[in-house]
């Protein structure tokens, strides 16, 4: 059913009251009738009176919701009017459980208008109107009004009239001027129900003919200007509609071609010239093409609004035409109606936020003492920490935010709880992404990094904890000669291998080789069993903590020896170790296979082989170690040419090399069993070698095609001249007696192995920090400074690019490589790399305890008061780099006693991604017909159309179009980058809704530790609630615009009915907030605004405790309403209101009513309700008394709060 083709009624005019106050955007009604359901799932309620105002004549319907008493949420969409009769389509929502799904007849009805939509719809109606004045102004009173259009895709007025071609640019630039000299000095505008006569004085005399007499016309006036009839909504002031720009003017000759004035010439009296003036606000994101969407449009008027609102596509625009041609009304661009646009937003954030943002700076709210200075050590602390920003990248999008709201909410909320709050923030500064990002602007990463943050912290405080730190460290790390190591030549530096993904940087993407170089480690090898084993004590998502185990990778097994030997048996002179956590499959093992990096390689490699070893050598050193270990990838070797000798057979078994063993893994070689290890076996099939099954399942069945990995029994594992036997044995006891029986006869010993590496430590670029030692030049000995030589400094340094050879940048800085050695005054030199950005991150936690100390790292006291970090919020993607490094470092501390626990993060949260808003893709044929996206047919030759979302449904599970809901269309949510085109900046959306809007959507969105889906539409829908809040406590706008200075709270009592709803949502609020659900919480006191719009006052004691529930979430909007509520302080250390129980029992149930074991109904009745009130509450309700009333009742079954079952009379029922 098309919106302007209203449904039949017999209902009576609807009464229209907005047009009694210009400026009320809700109100209560009582319905009337809910009309016929449409396609697509539309519906049209009608009640007796409305505040929306209906489309016609020009200015669009506006948009909002209906709620219901019951429960209901009715989403209007569009509003039309007919006959008198207003008719709002839209559809019902899910207002969750015990809430009825849709309005009853009869039913109360809560009206509330989209205030921002009706904002820019007066403003543009306003512009029309202002438009008028300034034609008589300039000298243009004669000509004709004709056709006005206010929807924000295209608006413009039109006029008829006679004018030479040569004046319109000079009158376009009059009228400019004109308008926007009235719009500065400003006018109030004002709507009047008058008689006739009266009507027709503020008209300046007369009134159009089509208005009768007998009526009372609405006029509406600007300033001292002569008013018009008018039934629109419009601004407060016209000082609201803000600065006018004409950018072209144009006319339509008599016969009707349209052509451009500058391509013409005539003279006035040979043509009737029709002006266009087109209104039209400048919207951020809107296409160059959407002003030639209307046919009509020549001049166009742009105000600088900040409004997210796309234009529509041409088609949409086009059907709007011609139903603005079928309107009418009392003036040219108004149909009979009126409404409010006074209200410039929801409510007014822009003044309140930075008003209390300058309050928390003044008064350093929420700065956190420090032991000693004021620091009430008696309260519980809560240690609340991010994972800080690199400050090296620009094109923030609202996924960044994420986080960080949620740990002020959680620092807000533990601060109300009396808890110390320590809640700092940062930048990760040092390191490679500072630096590329530097390398990629052309600027020194200094320079970019003091750009990207507010201020710099200066280098002395920053460094000299680290070099502290790091001195007392010097056990642990050593220096060695060379090791094979992860260089990237397009980055300059060598990588850890954590910082590799599939043969690439993970920052930049760049290639990656191995490559032999001297490097600084960190033994995090030896803390590699209580880094697993301490796992089990954290409360981290245990996905994070299986990646830690992973990437440790503990092993049990048995190191093994086997002796190089040639074709004959010779010995070369060699033993190779191999580790294998299998060593009852050593009767099974037919070859060795050798990482390409071994040590002993080239001596192993035959004349023969020599050079396709090599070959694959360097083929092999341009993969990373997981691309390499990537199961899915073919398996590539070659073949060594020497072999090696089984020491349990003692047969002969060649060596090969493949890049699917690592040098860094064991010992660099395995002894490959194909009938019972995945990749053996396929290495095997693919080079013809031997296959010998030794492990039998225990149930006798095996796949001979596959290769069996499991336990099992032993078969073919005897040799009588080793004496080995381990026939029958079960998988486990074959293990044990091998092991014993290597260590035995010298083949080998019991083994621990570890996946997990030492830690590099070293990178060749510039921005990091420096290592505090230098090396004799004579002896090359490595000297650590003394701390009063600390702190060391980069240098500056103008070409900080990497060198490229491996050598580090600040080779180049020769005056500071060359230093003396202070004891012996002999010449020296510093070492040149730096460290990594983990050196910094690995321990800036402990720092914010204590960040002025510059003798120690962090003092003992405050180190035991604020330790370990209670709760960490961050992304998974640091799950084996950040967070192994940070355990690591902690461990070492505390084993040195820095620290006093064993773990620096007790809790760990992982928040999901923000995705770009839903994109819609339809599909055409060659001709242009709509191809359904589920359809059987190829897409080969179709081509793909992007469409706006007012152009899609939803139906069912599948997006359609929604003018033909046959054509479904692909419908997918994108993670935000700026070459997608889908970034939303969040400083953006600030300025629009406001800061408390979008902390608010972020989450109400869903589960923060979930993904979700980017929507304007929802954060329309969160800052309309914030709207509603205020107006439920500070009241509706006075007619200039502004608020009354108090609020509507009354000091009178709460009733226990009041009572009950507000310790309800303080229990889901605090409980919620605890569990960080915080999308939950938010539902909680939606529920409770809604509720409380229904009450005939609103106590001060209730609004009081329900402005503490939402500070946490919307801190600015709160202050402001407590400050209203007659509070001179900051409420951030008002106590968190605490839900009494008493006020949490239910005096009401729902109880279900069954006839005949049948449910017919239900009814509401107290909690102790006896089962004779209960059955006579039901003989009275009016459903289920044609049930009961003259029935013969054999027997009541009666289960109080749950049921209450009627057993008729069968011969009573049958009559």
């Amino acid at each position: 059913m098309a919106p302007d083709a209203a449904p039949a009624t017999a209902t009576g005019p609807t009464k229209l009251a907005y047009f009694d106050d210009m400026w009320a955007l809700r109100s209560t009604a009582t319905v009337i009738s809910l009309v016929q359901e449409e396609e697509g799932g539309r519906r049209a309620v009608v009640v007796d009176a409305t505040v929306f105002y209906p489309q016609g004549g020009g200015q669009p319907a506006d948009a909002g919701v209906i709620s219901g008493d019951g429960g209901a949420r009715f989403i209007v969409e569009d509003v039309r009017m007919k006959d008198g009769v207003v008719f709002h389509y839209g559809r019902f929502v899910d207002a969750g459980d015990g809430c009825n799904s849709e309005f009853s007849e009869g039913e109360s009805v809560s009206l509330e208008v989209d205030a921002e939509q009706r904002n820019l719809n007066s403003r543009l109606h306003s512009a029309g109107h202002l438009i008028d004045i300034c034609m008589g102004n300039i000298g243009l009173p004669h000509f004709e009004p004709g056709k006005g259009y206010h929807f924000p895709d295209g608006p413009f007025v039109e006029y008829k009239g006679v004018i030479p071609p040569d004046q319109l640019q000079d009158k376009k630039k009059e009228l400019e001027k004109e308008a926007n000299e009235l719009i500065s000095r400003g006018a109030k505008v004002v709507a009047s129900i008058l008689p006739y006569d009266e009507a027709a004085q503020l008209c300046g005399g007369a009134l159009p003919s089509y208005i009768s007499k007998d009526s009372t016309p609405r006029i509406v006036k600007f300033g001292d200007y002569p008013g018009g009839p008018c039934g629109g909504t419009h601004v407060a002031d016209i000082s609201i509609i803000n600065n006018i720009k004409y950018s072209s003017l144009g006319f339509i000759l008599k016969n009707g071609k349209k052509q451009k004035f500058q391509n013409l010439i005539l003279n006035s009296s040979s043509s009737s010239s029709r002006l266009y003036f087109a209104t039209k606000p400048q919207f951020p994101h809107s296409s160059a093409s959407s002003s030639s969407s209307t046919s009509s449009m020549a001049l166009a008027m742009q105000t600088p609004l900040q409004l997210r609102l796309q234009p529509r596509p041409p088609t949409v625009v086009a059907s709007r035409h011609r139903r603005l041609r079928r309107g009418g009304g009392w003036c040219r661009c108004c149909a009979a109606g009126g409404g409010d646009a006074g209200k410039r937003r929801a409510y007014p954030y822009e003044e309140i936020e930075p008003r209390w943002q300058r309050h928390w700076e003044e008064h350093r709210t929420f700065r956190t003492p420090d032991i000693g200075d004021g620091l009430d050590t008696s309260k519980p602390k809560c240690y609340i920490l991010d994972m800080f920003p690199y400050p090296s990248g620009a094109g923030l999008h609202v996924g960044h935010p994420l986080g960080y709201t949620a740990t002020d909410i959680l620092s807000r909320f533990k601060r109300m709880q009396g808890f110390n709050v320590l809640h700092p923030m940062g930048w990760d500064a040092f390191g490679l992404p500072a630096e590329q990002y530097a390398i990629e602007t052309g600027t020194h990463p200094k320079i970019t990094t003091e750009r990207n943050i507010d201020r710099f912290r200066s280098q002395v405080s920053y460094f000299m904890p680290m070099y502290i730190l790091l001195l007392r460290l010097a056990l642990l790390s050593y220096n060695q000669a060379e090791v094979p190591v992860n260089w990237c030549p397009a980055l300059g530096t060598v990588l850890a291998n954590e910082e590799v993904i599939d043969g690439v940087s993970e920052r930049g993407g760049h290639p990656v080789i191995r490559k032999p170089m001297r490097q600084w480690m960190l033994r995090i090898t030896s803390y590699a069993d209580r880094l697993l084993e301490d796992l089990d004590e954290l409360d981290w998502p245990e996905s994070i903590k299986e990646m830690q185990r992973n990437w440790i990778g503990r092993s049990e097994g048995a190191e093994l020896e086997f002796s190089a030997v040639d074709k004959e048996g010779h010995d070369l002179g060699a033993n190779l170790l191999v580790y294998t956590t299998r060593p009852d499959t050593i009767f099974g093992a037919t070859y060795l296979v050798l990482a390409p990096e071994h040590s002993l390689l080239p001596s192993l490699m035959s004349e023969e082989q020599r050079v396709h070893v090599e070959e694959y050598i360097e083929l092999a050193a341009r993969k990373s170690e997981l691309e390499r270990t990537d199961l899915q990838k073919e398996k590539t070797g070659v073949f060594s040419g020497s072999y090696a000798k089984n020491p349990a057979t003692g047969e002969i078994i060649p060596i090969w090399v493949a890049d699917y063993v690592l040098g860094s893994y064991g010992t660099g070689a395995i002894m490959a069993v194909p009938a019972h290890d995945s990749r053996d076996h396929e290495f095997a099939l693919k080079y013809e070698l031997p296959i010998i099954k030794v492990v039998s399942p225990s149930n006798g069945n095996c796949d001979s095609e596959e290769a069996y990995a499991d336990d099992g029994i032993m078969v073919n594992s005897s040799n009588s001249s080793s004496g080995l036997n381990i026939n029958g044995m079960l998988s486990d006891d074959a293990a044990l007696k091998v092991t014993e029986w290597v260590e035995a006869n010298g083949f080998g010993k019991k083994k621990v192995n570890y996946k997990l590496r030492d830690w590099l430590f070293a990178r060749q670029r510039y921005w990091g920090e420096p290592f505090p030692v230098i090396y004799c030049d004579d002896t090359n000995e490595m000297l650590p400074l003394e701390e009063s030589q600390l702190p060391l400094t980069l240098p500056e340094l103008e070409d900080f690019t990497p060198t490229g050879t491996g050598e580090p940048p600040l080779t180049k800085a020769i005056d500071w490589v060359r230093t003396i050695e202070p004891l012996s005054g002999k010449p020296a030199r510093r070492e040149t790399s730096t460290m990594p950005q983990w050196a910094g991150s690995c321990w800036y936690y402990l720092r914010f305890m204590d960040p002025n100390n510059a003798s120690m790292l962090v003092d003992k006291a405050k180190e035991s008061y604020w330790g370990p970090v209670d709760i960490y919020v961050g992304g998974a993607e640091h799950s084996v780099l950040h967070l192994l490094y940070a355990r690591f470092w902690h461990k070492v501390l505390y084993d040195i006693g820095v620290v006093s626990t064993k773990e620096p993060f007790k809790c760990l949260i992982n928040q999901g991604l923000i995705l770009g808003e839903v994109e819609y893709t339809a599909y055409r044929d060659n001709e242009g017909r709509w191809v359904s996206a589920d359809s059987d047919s190829s897409f080969i030759d179709c081509y793909q159309e992007k469409l706006p979302a007012d152009m899609v449904t939803k139906v069912g599970d599948h997006y359609v179009l929604k003018d033909d809901t046959n054509i479904r269309l692909n419908a997918r949510a994108y993670k935000m980058s700026k070459s997608r085109g889908n970034v939303i900046n969040p400083d953006d959306v600030v300025s629009e809704y406001g800061a408390d809007s979008l902390r608010l959507y972020e989450m109400f969105m869903g589960p923060l530790r979930d993904s979700k889906t980017w929507s304007t539409g929802g954060i329309e829908g969160v800052h309309r609630f914030l709207g509603r809040t205020w107006r439920l406590i500070v009241g509706t706008p006075l007619p200039d615009g502004s608020y009354r200075v108090g609020t509507t709270a009354t000091d009178e009592q709460p009733t226990l009915d009041q009572l009950r709803v507000l310790h309800k949502c303080i229990a889901k609020v605090t409980e919620e907030i605890q569990e960080t659900r915080f999308n939950t919480a938010i539902s909680a006191m939606m529920e409770f605004v809604n509720a409380a719009y229904k009450w005939d006052s609103q106590p001060k004691s209730v609004m009081e405790s329900f402005v503490l529930l939402l500070s946490p979430f919307a801190p600015h909007l709160s202050e402001e309403l407590w400050f209203r509520l007659g509070h001179s302080r900051s409420l951030a250390h008002e106590q968190f209101p605490e839900a009494k129980i008493e006020y949490l029992k239910e005096s009401k149930v729902v109880l279900p009513v069954q006839i005949n074991g049948k449910t017919r109904g239900t009814i509401l009745i107290d909690k102790e309700c006896s089962e004779d009130d209960a059955f006579q509450i039901a003989a009275s309700d009016e459903k289920l008394s044609k049930y009961l009333n003259g029935k013969g009742i054999r027997k009541r079954i009666f289960v109080p709060g749950r049921i209450l079952n009627v057993i008729l009379d069968k011969q009573k029922a049958r009559t």
